[in-house]
């Protein structure tokens, strides 16, 4: 029964070799040809003892050859960074004017300039993150949802983004950091107190720049003001 057993798992590594070689070869690669690390760090990621156990799962069914592909290539090129073979090839630019099929994520707010990824979600089409979103680690998880992604030149629009600015506390504080982001051109959607005491505050701004060089713009002019202590974003 056991070496049944065992020849049972042989031809269903050996079928799911070739089901899987083939979808890759439809994408101009196979599984000799995906680098050794990463492979080795997708298989852990989703708790493959070995590449024997993920091609099982494709010959029963339970990984089809196309997701399973599409799993590893993108894993593949998303972590393999600028070297990447196809990364600058096969990147899809966005410029801001797609939004009825592409959204920016609320949880790391990415603006034109900052590095992004995709990540493909049922009824929201592509949600646009940051690469160092806090909430990467989670959708790491779902590599064959991502999606290649950057900011083509003709990028336009304002998106929102948060700072936060630690100040000295006192009469008219709130008015000059309005006054100083109006001059920067951009708007302020919402202001909230985060802390507050006798000597110092920390707020929270919610405004609308047109990219990175712009938010840097507001960031310069807040910390100009002598009663600013420090600037970052949120």
């Amino acid at each position: 029964r056991h070496q049944l057993k065992q020849l049972e798992h042989e031809d269903a590594v050996q079928l799911g070799h070739r089901m899987l070689d083939r979808a890759l070869e439809a994408m101009d690669s196979s599984l000799e040809r995906l680098p050794k690390g990463r492979l080795d760090a997708f298989l852990a990621e989703h708790r493959f003892p070995r590449l024997e156990a993920l091609l099982a799962e494709v010959a029963l069914g339970n990984w089809m050859p196309t997701q399973a592909a599409q799993a590893l290539m993108a894993y593949a090129e998303l972590r393999g960074g600028p070297h990447s073979r196809h990364s600058s090839q096969e990147k899809i630019l966005i410029n801001g004017s797609e939004r009825g099929v592409v959204t920016f994520a609320g949880c790391c707010q990415p603006i034109p300039g900052d590095d992004i990824m995709g990540y493909h979600t049922a009824g929201k089409g592509i949600v646009v993150h940051r690469m160092d979103c806090p909430n990467l680690a989670e959708l790491r998880k779902s590599p064959e949802r991502w999606v290649l992604i950057g900011w083509d030149t003709t990028v336009s629009g304002d998106y929102d983004t948060s700072l936060v600015v630690e100040v000295e506390n006192g009469t008219g504080v709130l008015a000059q950091l309005a006054a100083a982001i109006a001059q920067s051109h951009s708007n302020i959607e919402r202001v909230d107190y985060l802390d507050r005491d006798f000597n110092a505050a920390v707020l929270a701004f919610n405004i609308q720049v047109r990219d990175r060089n712009h938010l840097a713009e507001v960031m310069r002019r807040l910390r100009r003001l002598s009663v600013v202590q420090a600037v970052r974003r949120q």
